[in-house]
């Protein structure tokens, strides 16, 4: 009897845990969608559209909305000076979607075009979007130079299993190999 109650008390918490893991993975078009406009809008000056996309921890160490755009509007107006322009972005599916009790969290990749002058700059990055539970927008950030260290400062219950595109136990689809060139002018 014991062992009875015991089995289904374990496949009833092992159930939760894959529906709840499941249920809200995020719908791939709708991601593509929301994803190219983000990476869109600081080229068309739309600040506030990329700062409402960006995860509220984020902001507040950036020093608050207004101290970010300002930011961004400096770095983006700097970029576009000197030739650099928007072309493009192929984003892939999401992969990698995990839930913690507070988080939902997973990973894409998006092949990124850019142009300066007819020099065309091609570059992979990896987006990681992070939601809390109850919002409703979804949160990315360039993953592709952030530990996970960082990661689970900013983030204390993120699940142990979801690693970053750029840590070495990363499960991710095969990139294609380009060159990356700097895309921010130097000083």
């Amino acid at each position: 009897m014991k062992i009875k109650l015991l089995l289904t008390t374990l496949f009833l918490v092992t159930l939760q845990f894959n529906v709840s893991a499941i249920a809200a993975a995020p719908k791939p078009e709708a991601v593509k969608k929301e994803l190219a406009e983000m990476l869109q809008a600081p080229y068309l000056g739309k600040m506030d559209f990329v700062v409402t996309h960006m995860h509220p921890k984020l902001v507040k160490l950036s020093g608050g909305k207004e101290t970010l755009k300002k930011a961004m509007t400096g770095i983006f107006k700097n970029m576009t000076d000197a030739g650099v322009n928007f072309v493009s972005a192929d984003i892939g599916k999401p992969y990698a979607y995990m839930s913690s009790d507070q988080r939902e969290f997973f990973l894409v990749d998006v092949d990124l075009s850019l142009s300066k002058g007819k020099e065309k700059i091609n570059q992979r990055i990896t987006q990681i979007a992070i939601k809390d539970k109850g919002a409703k927008v979804w949160s990315y950030t360039d993953s592709s130079g952030m530990k996970e260290k960082m990661l689970r400062q900013l983030f204390p219950d993120t699940p142990k299993q979801f690693t970053l595109a750029n840590s070495p136990q990363a499960k991710k689809p095969a990139e294609k190999k380009e060159a990356k060139k700097e895309l921010v002018p130097q000083p």
